[in-house]
């Protein structure tokens, strides 16, 4: 295999697990966020209230995983976009 497809094919594999690997720390955030604020913040009824800070933290928590996957959209397409390419270009 030569060493430029390797490398790509690497890459490739880097950003799925980066991936993968946000959102598993983005649950890991939402979760401990509700535990925090559900054994807080309950009003009378025992429903957990809005807290504007709790959801600020999941958005954040949230775009970070959203940033991860754009990059490796990006960087799938630089990968694939050439090799779909030449399919359709007559030799």
């Amino acid at each position: 295999m030569p060493v430029g497809r390797l490398c790509r094919r690497q890459l490739f594999d880097a950003y799925i697990c980066a991936v993968i690997f946000a959102e598993l720390i983005n649950t890991a955030i939402e979760k401990i966020v509700d535990l925090v604020c559900i054994d807080i913040m309950q009003d009378s009824l025992g429903k957990p209230e809005n807290n504007d800070r709790a959801m600020f933290i999941k958005d954040v928590s949230a775009g970070a995983v959203l940033v991860t996957t754009l990059m490796a959209v990006l960087v799938g397409a630089l990968i694939f976009i050439p090799k779909i390419q030449s399919l359709f270009v007559q030799r």
